[in-house]
């Protein structure tokens, strides 16, 4: 016997019947190197990070690939009160050309620009 109390359950799952299709999606890979970027920002404790990665998407940057969250960071005596830093790491990738330095910047440029315009951060040093 078993020392625990011990439950089982069988489903029948073929007799469910699928509501949905799911097909697949289906994107091609750019053959392209591509260009990492980290902006650290400074925003209110209150923003969040769905509010900070919907401002970098409104540039509507056909190069960005990704947005991932870096670090938070919380210091009262460097940030000020209700502050938090927050680094966000951005992949940017074409998939017509090699990125220039240039370009990168501009990118980065107008992304920081709607996070300060939609969040109200401020890039931090």
């Amino acid at each position: 016997g078993l020392d625990r109390d011990s439950v089982g359950i069988e489903l029948r799952l073929d007799g469910l019947e699928l509501t949905t299709m799911y097909e697949p999606t289906l994107f091609s890979l750019s053959s392209f190197p591509s260009i990492d970027r980290d902006m650290n920002l400074v925003v209110d404790e209150v923003i969040s990070w769905a509010s900070i990665c919907a401002a970098i998407e409104s540039t509507q940057c056909d190069a960005l690939e990704s947005i991932r969250l870096g670090q938070i960071w919380r210091d009262t005596e460097r940030l000020g009160k209700g502050k938090k830093s927050v680094v966000v790491s951005i992949r940017l990738r074409s998939f017509k050309e090699t990125l220039s330095a240039e370009q990168a910047n501009a990118f980065v440029d107008a992304m920081v620009n709607s996070c300060q315009d939609r969040v109200g951060a401020a890039l931090r040093g």
